[in-house]
């Protein structure tokens, strides 16, 4: 039995988060932001929620993410390198987007993110996954993107090929999530 199902609002707020996407970093190769939206959320689905490189689910990597915001053994490995941010409320009630750590408010006064419950624009990268291009010198193009987890994207960067990228590192990099998840009791499937 999947333990990480993927639901409709689920679909619905990654649908929303990538058309939203394109705006920000705009795709050539996709005509609109409809169709790169389209796209990913066919994407999602096919690949099950689970990312190219390493298999492990989107969903899995959230609970680790969550789980391990206050525990010193691993918040370093998931929290520290990239500042997980959160929505924080605006002086107007309205969550906000781009949560300043050391300023400890919000950064933007934009209500952009509140639907999805975490920010695509402010540089919080994580709990979502990623368009990678599996050849970088090639465009955004169906046959050359694949959603990966940052993790992955990160690693991998324009340094390896896909396929060497996912032979060599996605197993260990599965293997990793799941030990994680093993230590804070979250199931895995």
């Amino acid at each position: 039995m999947n333990q990480y199902p993927l639901s409709a609002e689920f679909l619905k707020k990654e649908k929303l988060r990538f058309k939203r996407m394109f705006g920000n970093k705009p795709r050539v190769g996709f005509d609109n932001a409809d169709a790169f939206a389209e796209f990913c959320v066919r994407k999602l689905e096919e690949q099950k929620g689970l990312c190219n490189y390493c298999g492990t689910h989107i969903l899995l990597i959230r609970r680790v993410i969550e789980k391990t915001r206050d525990d010193r053994r691993y918040s370093h490995l998931f929290h520290e390198f990239r500042k997980v941010g959160s929505m924080v409320p605006g002086p107007d009630g309205n969550y906000r987007c781009c949560f300043d750590a050391k300023a400890g408010r919000a950064s933007c006064e934009s209500d952009r993110c509140a639907g999805l419950g975490y920010c695509v624009f402010g540089g919080i990268r994580g709990p979502s996954l990623e368009v990678d291009k599996k050849d970088p010198h090639e465009g955004y193009t169906e046959g050359n993107c694949v959603l990966v987890c940052y993790f992955c994207n990160n690693d991998k960067s324009y340094v390896y090929p896909a396929d060497d990228y996912r032979r060599i590192f996605g197993g260990a990099r599965k293997r990793h999530f799941e030990y994680v998840a093993g230590e804070l009791k979250i199931p895995i499937e």
